[in-house]
């Protein structure tokens, strides 16, 4: 529950399915990603509220209490948009964005990251 942007993304390698990439929920319909991680890749779905891959549901115990983050939530992909000078060979703009088949509802788990607005950039001159 800590990451709420954090999402993983789900491929089908040699006929299994597994989890080879991370990514960024940007807006609750966009995930930021690497092009390596969705080019020759048969990525299925993202996954968002995921932390331990390891157990069916991610669970702590604090103070003699057992909390359970909410179950994690699968989403299909719309559509892939890998950037258009990717190179995987010189490793360049390795960079793609997934858009999903519907949007993200913001939750305790779910969330998109949060990124500066201009405005609120400080000027430095020394940069």
């Amino acid at each position: 529950m800590s990451r709420p942007w954090m999402a993983l993304l789900k491929s089908i390698v040699f006929g299994f399915e597994n989890f080879r990439c991370g990514a960024t929920l940007i807006t609750t319909r966009f995930v930021l990603t690497a092009a390596h991680c969705v080019v020759n890749v048969n990525v299925t779905s993202v996954r968002f509220g995921e932390h331990t891959l390891s157990t069916y549901r991610d669970c702590i115990k604090s103070r003699g209490r057992v909390i359970c983050a909410p179950p994690v939530e699968d989403f299909e992909i719309e559509r892939v948009f890998v950037h258009e000078n990717f190179s995987s060979i010189l490793g360049l703009n390795d960079i793609a964005l997934i858009k999903l088949k519907r949007n993200a509802e913001i939750k305790l788990n779910i969330s998109p990251s949060v990124f500066p607005r201009p405005r609120s950039y400080k000027k430095n001159p020394k940069c």
